[in-house]
């Protein structure tokens, strides 16, 4: 009988410790959570970026975004690139507007979480802050189109699909814009046949290839879906 109690109680014990553990950790990720959630964008920041020869908006969820899913398309400049997350990663950042200036257009890194703790936040306290800063960029001026991510977040990316969700309520609430444009359909690299066949010149692709090269600190994911880099088949947005 008594070992019977020392067993429960060691039991007892085990659950109170995997709680307490539990708890710190979901307290620790919760805090950590609402201190990443950066303070909505102000006039006063949207009015010191220099956008008089931006006429085209593209909206992205992370760095490298704008150049995997359409580097040809910057290469003609007059685009303002807004990524949503990361602009507290100095690496991603200088990254970032690297690219976006060299293809000839102006960069704006906005800081809402892409990771917290090594776990993709699901951006459900950014929602609102994201949503407003999206609002206020898109009525700046009048854009000849804006283009974001496709409704399946290209290859399922949760921060994708978001990021298309509410460009597309913004886009219908203020008209900021004639057209809006959706990234290109996903193919793996098994299926890429079904891409069709690629119209990018050569010596264009090499410019995109080097856009590309300046994310060092994104290789692994450049390498695997470098078998889209040929392809930006953009589809315009209907209702």
């Amino acid at each position: 009988m008594k070992e019977k109690n020392k067993a429960k109680i060691k039991c007892l014990i085990f659950l109170i410790l995997c709680f307490c553990i539990f708890s710190g950790i979901s307290g620790a990720i919760r805090i950590k959570r609402e201190r990443s959630i950066p303070a909505p964008l102000s006039q006063e920041q949207l009015d010191d970026i220099d956008i008089s020869n931006a006429s085209k908006l593209m909206i992205v969820a992370h760095p490298d975004d704008e150049t995997i899913w359409g580097g040809v398309h910057l290469l003609d400049g007059g685009y303002l690139v807004v990524c949503i997350t990361n602009g507290y990663n100095t690496e991603r950042t200088d990254e970032f507007r690297r690219a976006v200036e060299q293809s000839g257009n102006t960069p704006l890194i906005l800081s809402y979480p892409d990771k917290i703790f090594f776990m993709r936040d699901d951006w459900s306290d950014a929602k609102n802050g994201i949503e407003s800063d999206i609002s206020r960029i898109m009525s700046a001026k009048h854009w000849d189109f804006i283009v974001t991510h496709n409704p399946k977040g290209e290859y399922g990316h949760i921060h994708h699909k978001m990021t298309n969700a509410l460009t597309v309520q913004a886009f219908n609430e203020t008209q900021g814009a004639d057209k809006l444009y959706f990234f290109g359909d996903y193919y793996k690299a098994s299926d890429i046949e079904k891409a069709g066949v690629s119209v990018i010149p050569d010596e264009v692709m090499q410019k995109k290839l080097e856009l590309c090269d300046i994310y060092s600190s994104q290789k692994r994911t450049m390498e695997k879906l470098s078998h889209m880099f040929p392809f930006e088949n953009w589809k315009e947005y209907s209702k």
